[in-house]
Formats: structure tokens, C-alpha cells, sequence
């Protein structure tokens, strides 16, 4: 079983909230039976969300697919004369 440690765990439980929440607006805007006016706000919640999330994401995928440490020692090499 591969265990993940702890940065992992919290990207992916904050990305999870974040999605719930993101979700939950989405629903609440399309079904919550609002005007517009009273709606703008949350339209601009929902909006910096989408950016926090897509921006936590990236940061997500590269932190995955960073270099082990194993990996960097394997490409440490010396140029011998």
C-alpha cells in the first residue's frame, strides 16, 4: 500500500474542500432561486475559487512529480579527468 506524506495528504484534502465548496456555490447560484444583484457576490467568490483551486492544481502536479531524492543522487555525477 503507498503511503503519501503529509504535504500530499493536505493538497489533496484542501483541493477536495475546495472543490466541495466551489460545488456547493455552483449549485446554490444555479438553484438558490436569486436575482442577479444578489448573486454578483457570490458569482465573484465562485470566480476566485476556480483561480485558488486551478492555481493549487498546478502546484498539486508539480509537487507530484518533483525528483526524489533518489533520483537527484542518481543524476549526481562527476566528471572525472
Amino acid at each position: 500500500m503507498t503511503t503519501y506524506d503529509r504535504i500530499s495528504r493536505f493538497n489533496h484534502w484542501t483541493a477536495a474542500i475546495l472543490f466541495l465548496t466551489m460545488l456547493g456555490f455552483g449549485f446554490y447560484l444555479a438553484y438558490g432561486g436569486l436575482e442577479m444583484p444578489q448573486k454578483l457576490p457570490l458569482i465573484v467568490n465562485h470566480k476566485a475559487m476556480g483561480v485558488l483551486l486551478l492555481v493549487w492544481g498546478i502546484w498539486r502536479v508539480g509537487y507530484r512529480f518533483r525528483p526524489s531524492p533518489s533520483t537527484l543522487q542518481l543524476c549526481d555525477f562527476t566528471i572525472q579527468p
